[in-house]
């Protein structure tokens, strides 16, 4: 299911992933995906947890992880 935030979302996404230096990156992707894990996890212990939040939550969270992946890859070219 894809809806107009999914947009906002890559957009918002982009523009945090492209600022700061790739350390500074990795720290932020780290934070946030954090972030996302925690509310996926709260969303997820709710008996009535509404579907698309919880969805839209595991979207962000696989985002981040993947977005940490290739930050990872990265840092380890870097520090060859």
């Amino acid at each position: 299911m894809r809806n107009g935030s999914d947009s906002k979302r890559w957009q918002d996404s982009a523009s945090s992933a492209a600022q700061g230096s790739l350390t500074e990156r990795w720290r932020r992707t780290t934070e946030q995906w954090l972030g996302a894990r925690a509310q996926y996890q709260a969303l997820s212990q709710n008996a009535t947890a509404d579907v698309v939040a919880l969805c839209n939550a595991a979207q962000r969270w696989h985002d981040l992880a993947i977005r940490r992946l290739t930050l990872a890859q990265s840092l380890e070219e870097e520090a060859k």
